[in-house]
C-alpha cells in the first residue's frame, strides 16, 4: 500500500480489511493481499 491506513481494520474470516485510498483484503495467516478495490474507498 503506498498510502497511509485510514479507518479502522476489520477481521471477517480469514482477511484483514484496511483502507487507504482503497480496500485491501489481507490473508491473517500469511500476510499476503487478495485483493484490493479499484474504486476510492
Amino acid at each position: 500500500m503506498s498510502d497511509d491506513i485510514s479507518g479502522t481494520p476489520v477481521v471477517a474470516g480469514n482477511l484483514l480489511y484496511v483502507t487507504s485510498f482503497e480496500v485491501h483484503a489481507l490473508d491473517v495467516v500469511t500476510g499476503r493481499r487478495q485483493f484490493k478495490t479499484r474504486d476510492v474507498a
